[in-house]
């Protein structure tokens, strides 16, 4: 989920996909774009960019819903994408891809 003027949603889709290649898992990617502040409260954007899987936020937080930039903590410090090791973490953990 991502708003046209993120300058990071783009950047977040290409961790998602190298991840998801890492996993061997098909990308199936559906990109929501959200223009308006009501549509952000009705779809409970917390910002963009934001990655969800099965409906769920894969990096959940207790945010404000509307247009605003989301702030990823990477280990190289704050951006506004996840990396794609965390993606790797997130989805291995919500696909239980470890049992």
């Amino acid at each position: 989920m991502y708003f046209d003027g993120c300058p990071s949603w783009r950047h977040a889709l290409d961790a998602l996909l190298d991840a998801l290649r890492s996993l061997d898992q098909a990308p199936n990617i559906c990109l929501v774009r959200v223009d308006t502040p009501e549509a952000a409260e009705a779809a409970r954007f917390p910002g963009s960019p934001t990655l969800r899987l099965g409906g769920e936020d894969l990096f959940p937080a207790s945010h404000d819903f509307g247009l605003g930039c989301r702030l990823y903590f990477t280990e190289d410090g704050p951006r506004g994408w996840p990396t794609q090791a965390m993606i790797e973490v997130a989805v291995r953990k919500q696909l239980d891809l470890d049992a």
